[in-house]
């Protein structure tokens, strides 16, 4: 190979030395393609690393490449690992997290002119292995990156964050054909003037009355903090789709940016939906619901369609700085005040609150649950613990759920008793997803609520700092015969989530001693330091390794909290 080597279709690369002898690893790691083939194979974390650990000079030929990142999300401990690639003049971040990479590019001029072929390569090759792609901040100017842009197949979500001054963030499909993702994400919002002005000194607007189209491959759209303005983007680029071709959509609508608030909007927003089998709407909002307000006329018109298959999500948050004048006896949602027609569609309903405000009174606890019994629909219910005073409170309100409720979710629990949780079980037999937040009192044991939910597949507990470890330690073990040790007692639901607080570093390690002594599949038991305090620990024991992504990513199969 050494004679040849200047000829050889593998290693063009120019060396002093023709005798210089090329061995296959330098191959290897000369050739991008031949790196993303491997890694695109290698999806699991150990063997990546035994990938690296086989190959005695891999650390030194990739660690001065920007081919391969040496420390992968997987590889650690945390959920999350922050990889940030600055120098004097750029100031761009690329996080990694659930196998999805996020990107931060810089906006300044300078960048435009001189780093963008640097990060259009370092973006392409940290994609090795995703399944994510999200945007931050992405602005017209970050299109010249992108030109070009070699993006893998297997990347499967796209998530845009981005200002709307510069015209459609379509555009970025026009750029990177290779780009076919099934779950567009956007993040859509106006910028303050100030930056706007600043922003525009630089900045190239694109022809308003261009279409892009949306590729084909795309079946879910979710649409987070959206303004209207984009709604006609939207529409234009799904014309090459028919009605109901799409799958799902999911929109979050925000009481000051309501898409009914005159007529344009609302024709926008409904030939929008009419593209999707099934719709998921989500509104939070913190006045009162009249049938002549925009938001009214808009659950109204949802009551009335029967063409399409909508999911209303209705968040009620109670937060007296909204108006500092009223009384603090004083709910602003109609659902506490009186029974409306307005909530029969409601499939989701979380009643939260971010203040000090009393718990409910007889009246409003009547006017809940009549609310309640009418909502045939609602399979998801999430209530704040300290709106109910009492243990009567509380059944009547379990009691007024109906068969249709297979979530739950009960937030600030520090008063909750045992009791609770036997009303619970006796009027709600049929849930499957159940979560617990701050549970101090010790009665409250996991295998008892293991015992009495009996079609539970995912139980998630978040307990207070009094609670001890020590108690959820002997719900989960099991002492081996005939030795000092012990393994996993495991649970017989899908997914089982414990978050911790307070655990000393000796409970740290006796449970990982467990789990090391607990025959299992890969992932089937993962314990997560989170980064932000050595102190708190978040440990996962599920069926498969599956389970816990659909958990908590963005798809939310199975836990649509």
């Amino acid at each position: 190979m050494g004679q040849n080597c200047s000829s050889c279709l593998l290693c063009r690369r120019k060396c002093k030395d023709k005798e210089e002898k090329i061995t296959s690893i330098e191959i290897v790691f000369n050739s991008s393609d031949l790196t993303s083939l491997i890694l695109d194979y290698l999806t699991d974390h150990r063997d990546r690393k035994n990938f690296e650990l086989v190959c005695r000079q891999f650390y030194h030929y990739s660690k001065n490449k920007i081919n391969y990142t040496s420390k992968m999300f997987h590889e650690c401990k945390f959920k999350e690992l922050i990889y940030v690639c600055t120098n004097v003049n750029y100031n761009s971040k690329f996080y990694f997290s659930d196998n999805t990479l996020i990107v931060r590019l810089d906006a300044s001029p300078s960048f435009q002119r001189y780093g963008k072929v640097i990060y259009k390569r370092k973006i392409e090759h940290l994609l090795l292995g995703m399944e994510g792609l999200f945007f931050e901040g992405l602005v017209h100017e970050h299109m010249n990156i992108l030109k070009g842009f070699k993006c893998p197949s297997r990347i499967k979500y796209l998530s845009l964050n981005t200002p709307l001054y510069y015209g459609n963030p379509l555009e970025i499909f026009k750029y990177v054909k290779t780009l076919k993702p099934h779950t567009l994400i956007f993040d859509i919002h106006e910028l303050e003037r100030t930056h706007y002005n600043f922003l525009q000194l630089f900045s190239r607007l694109i022809p308003r009355n261009e279409v892009i189209l949306i590729p084909k491959s795309v079946k879910n759209i979710h649409l987070r903090h959206i303004d209207s303005k984009f709604l006609k983007f939207l529409v234009e680029g799904l014309t090459n789709f028919g009605e109901k071709e799409l799958d799902n959509l999911e929109v979050k609508l925000i009481h000051s940016k309501i898409y009914y608030s005159n007529p344009s909007d609302r024709y926008y927003f409904m030939k929008f939906i009419s593209y999707f089998k099934n719709v998921h709407i989500s509104m939070i909002n913190n006045f009162v619901y009249d049938i002549n307000t925009p938001m009214g006329r808009f659950l109204n018109e949802c009551n009335n369609i029967s063409n399409l298959n909508i999911r209303l999500h209705l968040n009620l948050y109670e937060d007296i700085f909204l108006n500092p004048e009223r009384s603090v006896r004083s709910r602003t949602s109609l659902i506490f005040c009186q029974v409306s027609d307005l909530f029969l569609n409601i499939s989701k309903l979380v009643v939260d609150k971010t203040n000090t405000f009393p718990p409910f009174n007889d009246k409003e606890m009547d006017n809940l649950c009549l609310n309640l019994i009418r909502m045939k629909k609602l399979h998801t219910m999430c209530i704040d613990f300290e709106f109910i005073k009492s243990l009567n409170f509380f059944e009547r309100f379990v009691s007024s759920l109906n068969k249709s409720v297979v979530r739950i979710k009960i937030n600030r629990c520090s008063k909750m008793r045992w009791n609770h949780l036997l009303l619970l079980s006796k009027y709600c037999q049929q849930i499957t997803c159940l979560s617990l937040k701050g549970i101090k009192s010790r009665q409250i044991r996991i295998k008892d609520i293991l015992n009495r939910f009996g079609n539970l597949y995912l139980l998630d507990m978040k307990y207070a700092p009094s609670y001890k470890f020590s108690i959820i330690l002997k719900d989960l073990t099991l002492k081996i015969k005939e030795t000092d040790k012990y393994k996993l007692k495991w649970p017989n639901i899908l997914v089982l989530c414990i978050f911790c607080p307070e655990v000393t570093n000796d409970q740290k390690n006796f449970l990982q001693s467990v789990i090391e002594n607990t025959p299992r599949k890969c992932g089937q038991a993962v314990i997560f330091n989170e980064a932000f305090s050595n102190e708190k620990l978040k440990f996962v024991m599920q069926k498969c390794s599956g389970c816990y992504n659909n958990f908590y990513s963005t798809g939310e199969k199975y836990y649509t909290f």
